[in-house]
C-alpha cells in the first residue's frame, strides 16, 4: 500500500502545482472557453488546459513509482502500465486538439477506439467473459462509452472532477483489496490529481479541465474498471464496476433516452442533463454537484459490499440499485428544461 500512497500525495502535490500554470498558458495562449447565448453561460471567460495539468500529475506519478518500486530493466519496470498509459496518452492528445480545434463527433469516436484498442491488445479486457470475440468487442465499447460519459458529465464546476476523484478512491480500496497492484496504483494517482484540480476547479471554477482532462479521466478509469472479474464469492460482482462509475453512466443514458424521446440528435448539446434538471428543481449549483458526488461515493460503498457479499445479497443490492435509478430517471425526465440556463 506505501507506494499507492506515495502515488496519492505526489499526484496532489503535482496537480496543485501545475494547475496554476496551466492557467497562465491558456491565457496566454487563447485556450479560453467565452460565454455564449447557449449552454455556455458562466459569467466571464475561463481558461481551458486544467486537463494538461491531471494528465502530468498522472502519467509522471504512476511511471516515478514504477520506475522506483520495481527491479530489472526499465521496460520491464512499466510493462504493466504501457499499454494503459499510451492509449489514455492518445486520448489526452485528442481532447487537447479539440480543446483548441473542435472536431466533428465522428472522428472524435473513430480516434478514441484506436485508443482503445491500444491496452486491448495488450491484454486489458472484460475478464468475466471468456469468449475473446465477444471480450473485445464489449470492451471497446465500454471504453469508449465511459470515456465520453464523463466528458459529458464535464458541465458544472467541479463536477466531473469531483465525481471522478470519488470514484479512483473507490477503484483504489478495490484494486488494493485485490492485490492488483498496477490498478491501484493508477487510480491513487488519478484521485490525487483530480483532488489537487478540484481546489481550482470547484466553484466558482477558476480553470475548466476540457475535453483534454474529461476525456482521460474517463479513459482511464473505464480501463481501471476491468483490471478483473471482481467476482470473489458470487459472478454478480461484475456489477461493482458499473455501481462505481453509476453517476457518469446513469448521466449518460438518462440524457439519450431524453434526446432520443423529444427527437433530437443524441450528440448535440442541450440542457437535459442531471445536474441541471437538479437546479431546476430547486438545488443551487453548488448543492447539486454535491448531492452527485454524494450519490457517487454511496454506489461505490456498494460496489465494495457486493465483490464480498454472497449472491443473495449482491442480487438485493442490484434488484434495490435499479429500481432508485428508475425512479430517479422518471422524477427527472418530468422537469420541464426550457428555461434552464447553464
Amino acid at each position: 500500500m506505501a507506494p499507492t500512497f506515495i502515488a496519492f500525495a505526489s499526484a496532489l502535490v503535482l496537480a496543485l502545482a501545475l494547475t496554476p500554470l496551466a492557467r497562465r498558458i491558456a491565457f496566454r495562449t487563447g485556450v479560453i472557453d467565452r460565454p455564449d447565448r447557449g449552454l455556455k453561460r458562466h459569467r466571464a471567460p475561463v481558461p481551458y488546459l486544467g486537463g494538461v495539468a491531471i494528465f502530468l500529475a498522472v502519467i509522471v506519478t504512476v511511471v516515478a513509482v514504477k520506475l522506483a518500486d520495481g527491479e530489472g530493466p526499465l521496460a520491464l519496470r512499466i510493462r504493466g502500465v504501457v499499454g494503459l498509459l499510451a492509449g489514455a496518452g492518445i486520448v489526452f492528445l485528442l481532447g487537447l486538439w479539440d480543446d483548441v480545434s473542435p472536431l466533428r463527433p465522428k472522428v472524435k469516436l473513430a480516434i478514441q477506439a484506436v485508443a482503445a484498442l491500444v491496452p486491448i491488445s495488450l491484454g486489458v479486457h472484460i475478464k468475466f467473459v471468456d469468449n475473446p470475440w465477444v471480450a473485445m468487442p464489449l470492451t471497446l465499447v465500454w471504453m469508449v462509452g465511459i470515456t465520453n460519459a464523463f466528458n459529458l458529465l464535464d458541465i458544472m464546476d467541479g463536477l466531473a472532477a469531483g465525481v471522478a476523484c470519488v470514484a479512483s478512491l473507490w477503484f483504489w480500496v478495490i484494486s488494493a483489496q485485490h492485490g492488483r497492484f498496477n490498478d491501484a496504483l493508477t487510480a491513487a494517482a488519478l484521485a490525487g490529481a483530480t483532488l489537487g484540480f478540484l481546489n481550482y476547479n470547484r466553484a466558482p471554477a477558476r480553470i475548466f479541465m476540457g475535453d483534454a482532462g474529461a476525456l482521460f479521466l474517463g479513459f482511464l478509469l473505464s480501463a481501471v474498471a476491468i483490471g478483473q472479474g471482481y467476482s470473489m464469492n458470487t459472478n454478480l460482482g461484475v456489477i461493482a464496476p458499473l455501481l462505481v462509475l453509476g453517476v457518469p453512466i446513469f448521466e449518460t443514458l438518462f440524457v439519450m433516452a431524453v434526446r432520443r424521446q423529444q427527437g433530437k440528435p443524441v450528440m448535440m448539446g442541450s440542457p437535459d442533463h442531471v445536474p441541471l434538471r437538479l437546479v431546476k428543481i430547486g438545488y443551487t449549483r453548488e448543492r447539486a454537484v454535491v448531492v452527485l458526488w454524494v450519490v457517487g461515493a454511496l454506489l461505490g460503498a456498494l460496489a465494495w459490499f457486493v465483490v464480498q457479499a454472497n449472491w443473495e445479497r449482491a442480487l438485493l443490492v442490484s434488484g434495490v440499485v435499479v429500481m432508485a435509478a428508475m425512479s430517479a430517471a422518471v422524477r427527472l425526465a418530468s422537469v420541464r428544461m426550457e428555461e434552464t440556463r447553464r
